[in-house]
């Protein structure tokens, strides 16, 4: 409910600019971008909500998510799960770099929050290797789990998105909520999330 909230709020907010903007007929501009700010929003939201409704009937087994520790170790990915919760950040080999790396600030204001222990990365990389570079190069300080080539994909409506999303993964329910899917051209939305989450956790 307060997540529909949010969007009606940013969605009013963004109207707001639209309409202040179009008084000013001679700043033709601002208004486009003003506009065009508004359709990236409404997309970005749209996209969310989606992920929203669909991730509850297309639940994520995370016993059967089978992955691998930066020491080699294979598991299923709830076994590597120390504590009750963890916000998850869902990256790919696949995904657009810099839209990845432009969510390292919050990912980083997320595991302040609430800690190291309760942050981890789960990544699609084509070796481990490849992975340890990658985190090694972008100063990533939390746990890392890259899904074994082998492994049954990812069955989430979100994966089909091929962007970088959050999760909040739940030891005791096996399962996974409060999917976000991030957005580089909207950190404040991204912000909002950051705050929603950790409040709750």
């Amino acid at each position: 409910m307060k997540t529909i909230f949010l969007c009606c709020s940013l969605i009013l907010i963004s109207l707001g600019f639209l309409l202040y903007w179009k008084k000013n007929e001679k700043d033709k501009e601002k208004m486009t971008h003003a506009i065009a700010r508004l359709e990236t929003v409404n997309k970005a939201l749209a996209n969310n909500l989606m992920i929203q409704s669909k991730v509850s009937s297309i639940p994520l087994d995370l016993n059967k998510l089978i992955v691998k520790d930066t020491s080699g170790k294979q598991a299923s990915f709830i076994t590597f799960l120390n504590s009750p919760k963890k916000i998850v950040f869902r990256i790919a080999e696949s995904y657009c770099m810099e839209c990845v790396k432009s969510q390292f600030s919050f990912m980083k204001q997320i595991s302040g929050k609430i800690g190291k222990q309760n942050v981890a990365i789960l990544a699609s990389f084509s070796n481990m290797k490849m992975l340890k570079i990658f985190l090694q190069e972008n100063n990533i300080e939390v746990d890392a789990y890259n899904i074994v080539p082998e492994a049954a994909p990812v069955k989430l409506a979100i994966e089909q998105l091929y962007s970088p999303y959050y999760f909040k993964a739940d030891k005791s329910t096996n399962g996974i909520s409060n999917v976000f899917l991030a957005e580089k051209a909207l950190p404040d939305l991204t912000q909002a999330y950051c705050d929603e989450v950790t409040s709750k956790f």
